[in-house]
């Protein structure tokens, strides 16, 4: 406020936030330029790929409230699948068979038929849980819970029951393996890096510096390695890979803006050709 007490100075700030798509590189096929592929007034966040590769889902506040969606992969033909109409509902994450989607919402995860009908809340002993993620069986959901005193990854059976503890020293987003045997996490909000573990327990591994805390949905697991984005580079964050195989990082691309903190905003395709994110 002036001196005089007469004039205001103030700050007027907008965002676009969307879900936008790059072809990843190959041998034969440099990559191409990422074009936007889901994009609405409002916010469009948490994209991912159906296992067979022809559906996305994805969390947008478009009607004013935030609800799950599901589109093809060109981002048409969109099919609303929740309407709470208050109640927060994000971080949606398709079953292995492609039937069901597991998200978060008002008192804890989730389970709703991409055919219509109601959602079903997963039971477990207590009703929270956020970041849903399933086995590779389908038997399991995984989620974060803070029933400890700080985030933790747990496990639930998706018919319901008594919800099995996984990580110990703090874990947030994670995803099984391939072959189901291990968990891959991060850590959540204030803590860099992914870490692994046993999908039963047991010692955690580091496995990557990044991505960084705020970032922690910045990542993709696939059978070769993990994609991520590297915040820190200049002057554009990257699309980094880190091979299992070659234990080394390697550089994918450059990312036109900054991506956007605390929300699930990877997915690569089944067939590794497509990677979606949100910036």
């Amino acid at each position: 406020i002036a001196r005089q007490g007469n004039r205001l100075a103030y700050e007027q700030r907008s965002q676009e936030i969307n879900i936008w798509q790059i072809e990843l590189p190959t041998a034969t096929q440099p990559r191409r330029s990422a074009t936007k592929l889901i994009a609405s007034t409002r916010v469009d966040t948490c994209p991912q790929f159906s296992p067979d590769g022809t559906r996305i889902v994805f969390c947008s506040d478009r009607t004013g409230s935030d609800e799950i969606w599901m589109c093809d992969t060109a981002g048409a033909n969109l099919v609303q699948l929740t309407s709470l109409g208050g109640p927060m509902a994000g971080t949606p994450r398709w079953s292995p068979d492609g039937r069901r989607v597991a998200f978060d919402g008002e008192w804890g995860i989730h389970v709703i038929g991409v055919d219509g009908g109601p959602s079903r809340r997963v039971a477990s002993d207590t009703p929270d849980g956020v970041v849903p993620s399933w086995s590779r069986d389908g038997q399991w959901i995984y989620f974060v819970s803070t029933r400890t005193g700080r985030s933790e990854v747990w496990k639930v059976p998706v018919a319901g029951g008594q919800a099995v503890q996984i990580t110990r020293r703090g874990g947030f987003a994670g995803f099984e393996s391939q072959d189901g045997t291990i968990l891959y996490y991060a850590k959540g909000m204030d803590i860099d890096g992914l870490w692994s573990v046993a999908v039963n327990g047991g010692d955690e591994a580091p496995v990557l510096d990044f991505p960084k805390a705020s970032f922690w949905g910045y990542w993709a697991l696939v059978t070769k390695g993990i994609y991520f984005v590297n915040t820190e580079t200049v002057p554009q964050p990257t699309l980094q890979f880190l091979s299992f195989a070659e234990k080394r990082v390697v550089h994918v691309a450059a990312l036109d803006r900054s991506p956007v903190t605390f929300v699930a905003g990877m997915s690569v395709s089944a067939d590794e050709r497509w990677l979606l994110y949100t910036q």
